[in-house]
């Protein structure tokens, strides 16, 4: 009679076992770089923040890749602990395991993906390699611009803060995939990267950049991260006042665009005389009001009688909600008799 292959219970245990000091090990890894994530990466406390996050994130992947080894270790050990002949092998664990969990070790190492912002800095550093070795240039550099305090400086227009997701594919073998996701913060002058950010820092610095006044940023020497930015606690009334142009054109008033105007809170054509509003003009959908200069009096019965409005004493700007509060955001327009006298 054929014998069956018996449920190897001890097996089981002991591959529960390694996953358990896997997974543990793994878990106190995670907590302690979920800790560490940098609020700021401005200044040299955002410089030191960004370098204990990367202290965390390579103590993760070099202590979870060597986490293999107890795990295989440890599974093993409890299932030599479990044999009958104890005598048959003086050895309490068994070193194949621990040498096919080192390999593993390696391979894990060699293929990490991309998955953080701080991944692109290195890219912008210009380091090559492998990423952990990345991550470990940009980490030493760190510590070499907190020693060191040296900057270098770009001034001038076209700096805003941007907010980007990057995808790709990570093939795990037979067939399967995975998709990655990285959420990106970054500083950029004319749309070109320069330095990364935090979440924070860009929600501070998005209505505080704006591509028409001209700004002064200090990059570390090294790790290429912004050491000083002028605008990151000021209010710049001219950034905001020049982010939109208004034109009197074929008796409409017309606005100019901007790729981002879409983050603002309202945008309103607000119609002043005397200090008082008089008419307060929804622009979020529209790029131009209708504004005539001459009116007809019948007011379409016989002969048009058409006279110039008299709009002598209004004045008219664009207003939105922009860090927080409501502010004009473009030129101030006067009108007379016949339409506008002065932009």
């Amino acid at each position: 009679m054929k014998k069956t292959n018996k449920f190897d219970a001890k097996m089981l245990v002991s591959v529960s076992v390694g996953a358990i000091v896997y997974l543990a090990v793994g878990l106190m890894l995670s907590l302690h770089e979920s800790e560490c994530v940098p609020e700021t990466a401005i200044g040299t406390e955002g410089l030191k923040q960004v370098r204990r996050y990367l202290g965390a994130e390579m103590l993760s992947v070099y202590a979870g890749a060597a986490s293999l080894l107890p795990a295989a270790f440890v599974g093993s050990a409890v299932y030599k602990l479990g044999r009958r002949d104890k005598s048959a092998d003086k050895l309490f664990f068994s070193p194949a395991a621990v040498i096919v969990s080192a390999v593993f070790a390696v391979i894990v190492l060699l293929r990490l993906p991309v998955k953080n912002c701080w991944d692109i800095q290195t890219e912008l550093n210009g380091y090559k390699g492998l990423r952990i070795m990345k991550l470990t240039s940009l980490y030493m550099d760190c510590g070499r611009d907190l020693k060191e305090q040296s900057a270098r400086e770009l001034t001038g227009d076209g700096f805003t803060v941007a907010y980007h997701i990057h995808s790709y594919t990570v093939n795990s073998g037979r067939g399967s995939s995975r998709h990655v996701r990285i959420h990106e913060f970054a500083l950029e002058k004319d749309g070109a990267e320069a330095a990364q950010v935090t979440n924070k820092d860009y929600l501070e610095l998005k209505d505080k950049l704006w591509k028409n006044d001209e700004h002064a940023v200090r990059l570390f020497a090294h790790s290429g991260l912004i050491c000083e930015l002028d605008g990151s606690t000021e209010d710049f009334a001219s950034d905001y006042e020049n982010m939109f142009t208004l034109t009197y054109e074929n008796e409409h008033l017309v606005r100019s665009t901007r790729s981002d105007e879409w983050e603002l809170g309202h945008l309103y054509l607000m119609e002043i005389k005397d200090g008082k509003v008089i008419a307060q003009i929804n622009m979020k959908n529209n790029t131009d009001q209708y504004m005539p200069a001459m009116t007809d009096l019948n007011y379409g019965h016989g002969i048009p009688n058409l006279v110039p409005v008299d709009r002598r004493g209004q004045t008219a700007y664009l207003e939105a909600v922009v860090d927080g509060k409501a502010r004009r955001v473009s030129n101030t327009v006067k009108f007379g008799i016949g339409g506008i006298i002065d932009e």
